[in-house]
């Protein structure tokens, strides 16, 4: 029996980094894309979100308005959100509005618990 996929997902070509930080993320999951300013227009996106504070949130109607006041394109603005639903740095509401999300970070924060905990166990040969 096939799983259904999840609505929202996307793939992140991840490269352990030295210091990896927010915009790191944002150009690994935008790599590959043809528009090289999408992390930015991300993260415009995300702090304008944050900026509105915790019920900050986008009403999802006004895309054009906002590829107009941010001169980008439907296309440029549905890759852009798409990405951050699917990495789960945004979710819908509503099903009307874009809120911030912490799924991902719940992801990551999962991710990293697995990790540490299969690293420390001991090697048997």
């Amino acid at each position: 029996m096939t799983q259904k996929p999840k609505r929202y997902q996307t793939t992140i070509t991840i490269k352990p980094l030295e210091t990896p930080d927010f915009e790191s993320l944002l150009q690994l999951l935008y790599r590959g894309t043809k528009n090289p300013d999408l992390p930015d227009h991300a993260h415009r996106f995300l702090k304008e979100l944050r900026s509105a504070g915790e019920r900050g949130r986008f009403e999802r109607a006004k895309w054009q308005e906002y590829c107009t006041a941010h001169e980008i394109s439907k296309t440029t603005y549905y890759t852009m959100i798409n990405k951050l639903l699917g990495v789960g740095l945004i979710e819908v509401i509503e099903r009307d509005y874009y809120k911030l999300s912490n799924r991902s970070e719940r992801f990551f924060d999962a991710m990293l618990l697995s990790i540490k905990a299969f690293m420390s166990k001991k090697m048997i040969s």
